[in-house]
């Protein structure tokens, strides 16, 4: 509700659910908070690594546009302000490291090589103190403008919390990144970053998306997550399965196994005849994905007559989808498709 009357009405809202917290439009996207050992007790000199990525399609300015010396901040079990200037184009990673990149490029190198970091990531530093080996807090910070000449605080630069995370090295947290080799990495940059659902452990890939394992179903609702993300559903809220998103009748669940866009009432499953003249009628539909299976059953008569499997439809290839049924003998003949895979 935009403009509430009473503080009743403000409670009641519009009586539809709450909106999920905001996200964004920069995120910390990866942590590596305990280093492995290096071989022959070479030890983890400024190994540790905090990714932030920006998930929008714009430029995102690491600064108050306004007052451009007020500048975002990273704080918590270490500290680091951004230095003036400072942008994230569309989509960019870049790592806030433990050197400074400017001075020690010799560290860079190495860094770059252990991790093997895509050339040309941005990499700030130094960050000051260590995250801990048993979990921390990571809090990213941007300015909001001075308080006003006519406030008691005047001039005070407030601080709003963009993303925050606080992490352990134990359950249920993955622990495989607790000096094992691997990172802690975000699964879904648009939902809830301080939710040890939405992070799992994995080898490190700063400065590059984070790896996901074919068919990865982070909520067990039966869709994998990258088909999700793919369809604007939230792949670590297992209910968005039963949803109908676009109100076409079908859950998402179901547009999933179709091959539907669950966004689009348009997209739908659909079989197409087309009488032939040789007493056949050809039937098709659009196979959305690879090795879709349908079943092709008929009846003679709508609501009287059950229905009789004639085929199983097993697909190679995603696309037009083709079979010719002999209907000569028949007065009339009603055909549909059953999904089975």
């Amino acid at each position: 509700m935009s403009q509430p009357v009473t503080l009743a009405a403000f409670r009641k809202g519009t009586g539809e659910a709450n909106s999920g917290p905001s996200v964004g439009p920069v995120v910390l996207h990866e942590i590596m908070y305990h280093p492995a050992q290096l071989p022959h007790g070479a030890g983890t000199p400024d190994d540790e690594f905090i990714e932030l990525r920006n998930i929008t399609n714009r430029s995102v300015p690491l600064y108050d546009p306004l007052h451009p010396v007020n500048t975002w901040r990273i704080d918590g079990g270490v500290n680091y302000e951004f230095p003036v200037g400072t942008r994230l184009t569309a989509g960019q990673y870049a790592l806030v490291v433990e050197f400074d990149p400017v001075k020690e490029p010799e560290q860079a190198k190495r860094l770059a090589k252990r991790y093997d970091i895509p050339e040309g990531t941005t990499l700030f530093g130094p960050m000051r103190g260590n995250l801990s080996n048993r979990g921390d807090t990571v809090r990213l910070y941007k300015p909001d403008p001075p308080q006003g000449p006519d406030r008691e605080d005047a001039g005070f630069v407030p601080y709003i919390l963009v993303d925050r995370v606080k992490f352990r090295d134990s359950a249920p947290w993955p622990s495989q990144a607790d000096g094992r080799g691997a990172t802690l990495q975000r699964k879904t940059g648009t939902a809830f970053g301080n939710d040890p659902v939405n992070w799992k452990a994995n080898a490190p890939t700063p400065g590059r998306d984070n790896r996901r394992s074919e068919g990865e179903d982070s909520d067990g609702d039966g869709i994998p997550d990258e088909w999700e993300e793919a369809n604007g559903l939230n792949p670590i809220v297992a209910a968005d399965a039963a949803e109908d998103s676009d109100k076409d009748g079908l859950s998402n669940l179901a547009e999933y196994f179709a091959g539907t866009d669950p966004q689009v009432a348009a997209s739908v499953f659909h079989l197409s005849a087309r009488r032939l003249a040789n007493g056949k009628i050809e039937l098709s539909f659009d196979a959305n994905r690879d090795g879709q299976i349908v079943e092709l059953q008929s009846t003679s008569a709508l609501g009287q007559a059950g229905w009789e499997a004639l085929m199983e439809w097993a697909t190679e290839n995603a696309g037009l989808q083709q079979v010719e049924i002999d209907v000569s003998d028949s007065d009339a003949q009603f055909f549909r498709l059953l999904l089975i895979e």
